[in-house]
């Protein structure tokens, strides 16, 4: 069985020492490589991990959220955030940014 697809896209970003930003927005083949590379390194055989597994983490709507200025005044100041995450980034002072 394969692991859950959002352990592949943590170890994939901490492998490409990227924000989840610049992640995002690599072209996919490079996140393939990416994704490849942290399957590897999850000890993941290549056969347990199909490419929907890709399709999945791309179709995540992730929520943009922002911290105050002058409150964080060093940043990071927005983040793009995973839906089941939203909660924990509120408790650093994070909020969801208005429309």
């Amino acid at each position: 069985m394969a692991r859950p697809s959002a352990e592949l896209k943590l170890k994939a970003i901490e492998l490409s020492e990227l924000s989840e930003d610049e992640f995002q927005k690599l072209p996919k083949q490079e996140k393939s490589e990416l994704f490849k590379s942290a399957s590897a390194a999850l000890n993941i055989a290549p056969e347990e991990v199909d490419d929907s597994e890709e399709s999945a983490i791309d179709s995540v709507e992730l929520i943009e959220m922002v911290r105050n200025p002058d409150k964080y005044p060093n940043g990071p100041l927005t983040a793009l955030v995973h839906p089941l995450e939203v909660e924990n980034y509120a408790i650093g002072g994070w909020v969801k940014r208005a429309n």
